[in-house]
């Protein structure tokens, strides 16, 4: 089966909540509620793995316990996070193979995993550099392909 990996940047618009949650609860853009949308209808496909670039908290799993904040990405702030993230994101990957990876972010947050591509060595790496749109539509055409494929 194969292996897929969503990494995130992470949403302006969110729930606002007065407590720690998971990142689907606090996010609430418009990729954050496709994705969510697609969870209900399909299912969370057990071969993708999910991860979010916060301008806050760095490099997220779906797992992690997060609080409401209002911060936006900066390239000084993504230049900030950048050793951070990418030492997480290199232990995230420890053991693991991802046939591809799908990047859903803009250039600001891109900076913040600048030189991914040593990461993903043999994965197939999809990122559309058109606006939020494009990217929100490539996204679901991604989602339901790993669905068709089980």
């Amino acid at each position: 089966m194969k292996k897929y990996l969503l990494i995130l940047g992470c949403s302006n618009r969110k729930n606002p909540i007065q407590t720690k949650v998971k990142p689907l609860d606090l996010y609430d853009g418009v990729n954050y509620r496709v994705l969510k949308k697609f969870f209900r209808k399909c299912g969370k496909p057990k071969n993708l793995e999910i991860l979010i670039i916060s301008a806050k908290y760095g490099l997220l799993k779906m797992d992690d316990m997060i609080e409401y904040y209002d911060e936006k990405m900066t390239i000084q702030r993504a230049n900030a996070l950048h050793c951070s993230i990418m030492e997480r994101l290199k232990k995230f990957l420890e053991g693991k193979k991802f046939d591809e990876v799908h990047l859903n972010m803009g250039k600001t947050y891109l900076k913040a995993i600048e030189g991914y591509e040593n990461l993903f060595h043999g994965s197939k790496i999809i990122y559309d550099p058109r606006g939020i749109g494009c990217k929100m539509q490539s996204m679901k055409r991604w989602l339901e392909k790993i669905v068709m494929e089980r």
